[in-house]
C-alpha cells in the first residue's frame, strides 16, 4: 500500500489548481473562451498550468513506482519533495511576469533529480 506518495501528491493537486484557477479567471476577465488570441500574459498563465500537467503526473508516477518497488521512506520523501519544490518553483518562475529564470532552472533541476532519484529506488 502507497502511503508516502498521497503526501506529495496532494500539494501539488493544490498547486495544478491554483493555476488553473488563474488561467480560467484570467479568461473570463478577457473574454476568451479558445486558446490564447495572442495575449502573452494569458499564453504565460497558460504555459505555467500546462508545464504543471505535463511534469507532475510523471513525477507521480516514478514516486509510486519507486514506492511500491523499492520501500525506502528517506529516499521516497527526498524525492518527493524534490517533486514539490520544484513544481512550485518553477510554476513561480514560469507564470510571473517577468520571468524569472532561475527559479525555471532551479525548478526542473528539481524535478529532474526527483525523477532520477525515483527511478534509481526502483531500479536498484
Amino acid at each position: 500500500m502507497a502511503l508516502i506518495t498521497p503526501i506529495y501528491a496532494a500539494p501539488i493537486v493544490l498547486l495544478f489548481m491554483f493555476l488553473s484557477v488563474r488561467v480560467i479567471r484570467y479568461r473570463r476577465s478577457k473574454l476568451v473562451a479558445f486558446g490564447d488570441q495572442g495575449d502573452k500574459d494569458l499564453l504565460r498563465l497558460m504555459r505555467a498550468q500546462g508545464n504543471c500537467a505535463e511534469y507532475a503526473p510523471i513525477g507521480l508516477f516514478l514516486l509510486l513506482m519507486a514506492e511500491l518497488t523499492a520501500p525506502a521512506p528517506l529516499g521516497l520523501h527526498i524525492a518527493g519533495t524534490l517533486l514539490v519544490i520544484g513544481r512550485i518553483t518553477h510554476g513561480i518562475g514560469l507564470g510571473h511576469y517577468p520571468r524569472i529564470i532561475m527559479a525555471r532552472v532551479v525548478g526542473i533541476t528539481c524535478t529532474f533529480t526527483s525523477y532520477l532519484i525515483c527511478l534509481a529506488l526502483a531500479l536498484f
